[in-house]
């Protein structure tokens, strides 16, 4: 029988991973839809693999693959080895709650109440998997690392 002794973990690398798998749908939704004309969505990039709207349906699962790492991060690791990363694992579970939120949540979240949102209309916050994710990876975080953190 072999047992594992003693392990090292990157933390920072992990959260950057993290971090950018649930930046990568507004990312693409900004980079491949909006700057991309109606007529040329479906066609496949010059030496890409993807359409814009390829890439845009594989987004959230991304965002989500992201969702699924931190979760095993924050289940296999002790709140010890997480509190000094406690504001960052906040902050980045928040952020992918408001990505994932429709536009009236996240007037509430914001705190901004005036509904005066002139910005371009994101999709991608349509997803329900996506949002369950972030809701999941929230109540995690607030578990693993308390809510005075």
């Amino acid at each position: 029988s072999h047992s594992l002794l003693a392990a090292e973990v990157n933390i920072v690398s992990i959260l950057d991973l993290v971090e950018i798998l649930m930046s990568f749908p507004i990312s693409a939704e900004t980079k491949f839809l909006f700057k991309t004309k109606k007529r040329l969505r479906h066609e496949v990039f010059e030496g890409g693999l993807f359409s814009a709207t390829g890439m845009t349906k594989l987004a959230n699962q991304v965002k989500v693959m992201g969702h699924g790492v931190l979760n095993v991060v924050l289940t296999t690791l002790g709140r010890p080895l997480l509190l000094p990363f406690a504001r960052r694992l906040l902050q980045t579970c928040y952020t992918s709650l408001l990505t994932a939120s429709s536009h009236s949540l996240r007037t509430v979240l914001e705190g901004d109440g005036t509904g005066n949102d002139q910005k371009r209309k994101r999709w991608l916050n349509s997803s329900v998997v996506a949002r369950t994710s972030a809701l999941k990876s929230a109540q995690q975080v607030l578990l693993s690392v308390g809510v005075e953190a």
